[in-house]
């Protein structure tokens, strides 16, 4: 179980997308339920998970939705923070 969903992730997934997100360390998971605010991982039987309370890094399928909900975007290179973006049309659609 994540904390992250429908309205973070977005509900689009391409036919040739498995799962609705990449989780870049643990590659074998996917992301096979997602709700307005979690999501269920499964993971293949034996494999390694998150431990309980653990910061999990997701790539969703798509960049929409989680562009539209923040002011900056964190770059990161080696799980460090290496610069921020800001996200110039931010409550341009008004």
């Amino acid at each position: 179980m994540l904390d992250v969903g429908s309205k973070v992730l977005g509900s689009d997934r391409s036919p040739w997308v498995t799962g609705h997100g990449y989780l870049p360390r643990f590659p074998q998971g996917t992301i096979t339920g997602l709700w307005e605010h979690h999501a269920v991982v499964r993971l293949p039987e034996g494999a390694r998970g998150p431990r309980l309370g653990s910061l999990v890094a997701v790539v969703p399928n798509r960049i929409c939705t989680p562009v539209n909900l923040v002011e900056e975007l964190p770059v990161v290179r080696n799980r460090e923070v290496i610069d921020r973006w800001q996200v110039t049309a931010r409550g341009a659609n008004t």
